[in-house]
């Protein structure tokens, strides 16, 4: 039987690494915004950019480690065994958190078969990051099939593929992680009262789109006391509503530019403390909300983020130093992407995300 985690199995080392990640968040969130068009929608998961990057950062040495935990913010006094652990711990909560919601998470390391990996590196992916570990003829076009093929399946068919043929001849491995997130609405919308109503976008402009509504008064138990897990707040930049999946472990938080106001401005604000404060006026009330159906999928480079945010040498070829990774081979990142797809509707959410180094 497979143990089961809680939030009670985290140590001191974990929630500095949750601590961290709720600082990585939102900067590469609004850095990715800042780079893209008024007019883009942008979807990213950073917890799989996070884990990837914790694969990257256990085969790094040195300067290039040191600039890994400083772009994934983590405390510079926790040790590798210390980072390792923390991911593995939390791979393991997460999934658990809610059994009526599905959260999966999945790592792989592709490399040319040619080359040779370090057996501690190979123990470390295995081991604290529970990833498939395979040397591939990278010069074979079937091995672009199998690395999409193991992309789809872990994105339940969501992110059909990642890689494309033929494979850059100087690449020499693929580090990916892939998430898959589905979760029923609490208090799922009624469909009867989904309408086509007009959606004002921050250019001004409107357009009309298939809108969801719920009254908060409506639900209650047999007492008529009002659900106590529908939060809202109200500030003047932003309305916001926080919505319960499945038994509540998990939630979305929908944060809405005043009149006065543009979403920019409140990604402008988005920081890990903000986000606190925030998070910190959401209370149980009575209000009705209108919500968007939507759905679309998003790509994004993360190379100028990640070189922002401190990761400079790891991208450098002959100054990068991965000798913890190729026993072999003198390596530098050449290439991180992040793949994502996000569906909204009246049953709940499905989303996933993939994020690949190479």
């Amino acid at each position: 039987p497979v143990p089961q985690y809680t939030m009670a199995d985290l140590t001191a080392a974990d929630h500095e690494l949750l601590q961290s990640g709720a600082q990585f968040a939102p900067e590469i969130f609004r850095r990715i915004c800042e780079s893209r068009e008024i007019d883009e929608n942008v979807f990213v998961s950073p917890l799989s950019i996070s884990v990837a990057l914790g694969m990257v950062h256990a085969g790094a040495v040195g300067e290039t480690q040191q600039g890994i935990q400083q772009a994934l913010r983590l405390p510079s006094g926790m040790t590798l065994d210390q980072i390792n652990e923390s991911y593995r711990t939390i791979m393991k909560v997460l999934p658990g958190l809610d059994p009526r919601t599905t959260v999966s998470l999945a790592n792989a390391v592709w490399y040319r078969q040619s080359l040779t990996l370090h057996g501690s590196f190979q123990t470390i992916c295995r081991e604290y990051f529970d990833a498939a570990v395979r040397g591939m003829d990278f010069d074979d076009p079937a091995t672009v099939d199998t690395i999409n093929n193991w992309v789809d399946d872990k994105t339940n068919g969501l992110i059909p593929e990642i890689v494309v043929s033929p494979l850059r001849s100087d690449v020499v491995a693929l580090l990916v992680n892939a998430i898959y997130f589905k979760g029923d609405w609490t208090y799922s919308f009624d469909p009867d009262f989904t309408k086509p109503q007009v959606f004002r976008r921050a250019d001004g402009s409107e357009v009309t789109c298939d809108m969801m509504y719920l009254d908060t008064d409506s639900l209650c138990d047999n007492s008529d006391r009002r659900d106590s897990t529908v939060l809202y707040a109200g500030t003047e930049l932003f309305g916001a509503a926080s919505l319960p999946y499945g038994n509540g472990a998990l939630r979305m938080t929908i944060l809405s530019p005043t009149r006065d106001h543009t979403a920019d401005d409140i990604i402008g604000a988005f920081t890990a403390e903000s986000w606190a404060e925030w998070r910190g006026l959401l209370r149980p009330a009575s209000f009705e909300l209108a919500l968007p159906k939507f759905r679309f999928e998003f790509e994004q480079p993360l190379k100028d983020q990640l070189v922002d945010m401190g990761m400079g040498l790891a991208f450098t070829p002959f100054v990068a130093d991965f000798d913890s990774m190729f026993v072999d081979a003198d390596v530098f990142i050449s290439e991180a992407l992040h793949k994502s797809f996000v569906q909204v509707d009246e049953v709940g959410t499905e989303a996933a995300a993939v994020t690949v180094i190479a």
